[in-house]
């Protein structure tokens, strides 16, 4: 008797060791600013110390409604997508019957704030070879929330709802022990009590108020941006955009690096072009991870007042101007691959200008004319036949 009682409470210690040791950790990886400054990304990655197979669980999320809006899911703000390398994405069988281990997504506006997002298995753990979470982080699914239409906030404040009424979500695959349909009544699995949630890897450097672009009365172009918070920042890059495909560094501003009051910041674009200029805050980190702000436009009037014929062009072009402009006029022409194949330098008078350009040479197809003239510039299609 004494010695099944000692096999009954070294089996019974192994049962409670076992339950403690099994343990589920839930991140964040892979964040950034997207769409254009319009969206907010990022992975939601599993691990275990213990390794298991995964079976149904459910995560609630936080968010800044202030950046997204109140009941993202019920107003079509946030897209939750699995890849083909996302567990849950993960399949059983073989040609031609596979089929999907997990199924029954569900996703819901838990409070104006917060969202869950649950999973079930349609199969046993019979039908998976080998624990699917382990020690290295594995894709769970992906996030992209869209940010309010012109506001102000881009602060994600996405974070795991770890309190006690939402942990403890998270189950061991249930039965049998072969290969069928799933029976969590006979062989249910078994529920994680040691359940961790990381998001470190969400803290962007900068908790950004505004970004904002003003055209200013002397034709230069006043970009101002102001933040709340500020965790190892290095500096912000200003972009700028004119030709619709290609952003180019405008200027770089030392950040703060550390603060948590408000902070404003100010630079200038002394020569916007005439047409659209866009914008954008490129928010770099100490250790060089980035973000973007969404993009500012700007629109400038041409006070130049030219003219360009014929256009389309085959051989010969002529670019006129109106009386009562003075100053020097640079003019360059550039193919599609940005090249520079033509230059002048014009000094206007006052007096009527008119010059041709000879074309003939060159290949059919799109070109750009460049013409600055007292700091402003002005950009024109030409068509060569």
């Amino acid at each position: 008797m004494f010695i099944k009682n000692i096999f009954l409470i070294i089996f019974f210690c192994y049962l409670g060791y076992s339950a403690a040791a099994q343990d589920v950790t839930f991140a964040f990886a892979n964040d950034s600013i997207s769409n254009n400054g319009n969206s907010f990304e990022a992975d939601v990655v599993i691990s275990s110390a213990a390794g298991f197979k995964l079976g149904s669980g459910q995560l609630y999320l936080n968010y800044n409604s202030e950046a997204f809006g109140e009941n993202v899911v019920g107003n079509n703000r946030l897209t939750i997508t699995r890849s083909n390398v996302s567990l849950l994405s993960q399949t059983v069988g073989a040609p031609p019957f596979i089929f999907d281990y997990y199924n029954q997504f569900i996703t819901a506006d838990n409070t104006v704030s917060r969202f869950s997002f649950s999973w079930q298995h349609a199969f046993s753990d019979g039908c998976l070879s080998a624990n699917n979470v382990n020690n290295s982080d594995a894709l769970l699914f992906h996030i992209k929330l869209d940010f309010i239409p012109g506001g102000q906030s881009f602060f994600p404040g996405l974070c795991f709802e770890s309190t006690t009424l939402f942990s403890d979500q998270t189950f061991t695959a249930c039965g049998p022990a072969n290969c069928v349909t799933v029976d969590c009544n006979a062989a249910p699995g078994q529920q994680i009590t040691d359940d961790n949630f990381d998001c470190s890897a969400i803290a962007l450097p900068v908790e950004l108020l505004f970004f904002k672009a003003n055209l200013l009365s002397n034709e230069t172009v006043s970009l101002d941006w102001q933040t709340a918070l500020e965790i190892n920042s290095s500096h912000f890059d200003v972009e700028k955009m004119t030709d619709g495909t290609e952003w180019h560094p405008l200027k770089t501003i030392p950040a703060k690096g550390n603060s948590s009051t408000t902070s404003n910041y100010q630079t200038i674009d002394e020569k916007p072009v005439v047409g659209l200029n866009h914008y954008r805050l490129k928010m770099v980190d100490l250790d060089g991870s980035s973000a973007y702000s969404k993009i500012e436009s700007v629109r400038l009037k041409s006070t130049l007042q030219y003219s360009i014929f014929p256009n389309p062009v085959e051989r010969e072009f002529n670019l006129n101007i109106d009386a009562d402009q003075e100053g020097e006029l640079t003019v360059e022409m550039y193919n599609a691959r940005k090249q520079i194949i033509l230059t002048g330098a014009y000094q206007l008078d006052g007096s009527p200008f008119s010059q041709a350009f000879d074309v003939a040479g060159y290949t059919t197809g799109i070109y750009w004319l460049k013409l600055e003239i007292n700091q402003a510039v002005y950009w024109e299609k030409i068509i060569i036949q």
